[in-house]
C-alpha cells in the first residue's frame, strides 16, 4: 500500500466543509452516533430532523443495497462512503457505494421518476408505495427516494462511474436549504 498523506486529506476535509464522513459498513448504532455529531454540529438548527432523515434514509440505502459487504455484529452489511457538510446557504448529505450493474437501470429509473415529481406526486408516490406488500426479497418499500425528495431543496442528483462490467461506483447528493421554511 502506498503512503497516505493524511495532511492533503484533512485539509481537503476541512476546505470542503465537511462536518462528518464514514466510510465503511454502517449499523444502526453507528448511523445513532453520526445523528449524535451531525446535531452537535448544526446545533439549534431547525432543520435537524429534515437533515437527519436524510442522512439516515442515505445511509439505509447504503446498508441494503451497497454491492460491497462486510459483517457487523454478525450481520451482513453494505460498505459505503457518506458525508455531510455545510456551505453558507445549504448543507449537503452525500452517499456513495458500488451498486451491481444489474440493479443500476432499476434504480436510475426510480431517481428520475421521483425528481420529476412535483409535491403532490410525491404525496400521492409515498401514499401508493406504503400500501405495497413487500415481496419476499424485497429489501424496502421504496420509500427512502420519495422521504428525501420531499425534504430535500432540490432534485437527489446522483452520478455514476462505471468500474467494470459487474459494478459500478454510485454517488448521491442531496441539497437542503439552510433559509427555506420547514
Amino acid at each position: 500500500m502506498s503512503e497516505l498523506n493524511l495532511y492533503d486529506i484533512y485539509n481537503q476535509v476541512k476546505d470542503q466543509s465537511i462536518l462528518i464522513e464514514f466510510k465503511g459498513g454502517l449499523s444502526q448504532e453507528i448511523l445513532m452516533e453520526m445523528g449524535d455529531i451531525i446535531n452537535m454540529k448544526v446545533g439549534v438548527d431547525k432543520k435537524i430532523k429534515k437533515i437527519f432523515s436524510v442522512f439516515i434514509e442515505l445511509a439505509q440505502n447504503m446498508m441494503k443495497y451497497s454491492a460491497e459487504r462486510e459483517m457487523i455484529n454478525g450481520k451482513d452489511k453494505g460498505v459505503g462512503l457518506i458525508l455531510f457538510a455545510e456551505a453558507e446557504m445549504n448543507y449537503y448529505v452525500y452517499s456513495g457505494n458500488l451498486i451491481d450493474n444489474d440493479k443500476l437501470q432499476q434504480l436510475i429509473l426510480w431517481l428520475d421518476e421521483v425528481n420529476s415529481a412535483t409535491e403532490e406526486q410525491l404525496k400521492i408516490m409515498y401514499k401508493e408505495q406504503s400500501k405495497k406488500t413487500l415481496q419476499p426479497n424485497q429489501k424496502g418499500a421504496g420509500l427512502g427516494f420519495i422521504e428525501i425528495a420531499r425534504k430535500s431543496s432540490s432534485k437527489i442528483e446522483y452520478r455514476i462511474t462505471k468500474i467494470d462490467e459487474k459494478s459500478s461506483f454510485i454517488v448521491m447528493i442531496v441539497k437542503i436549504e439552510k433559509g427555506e421554511k420547514l
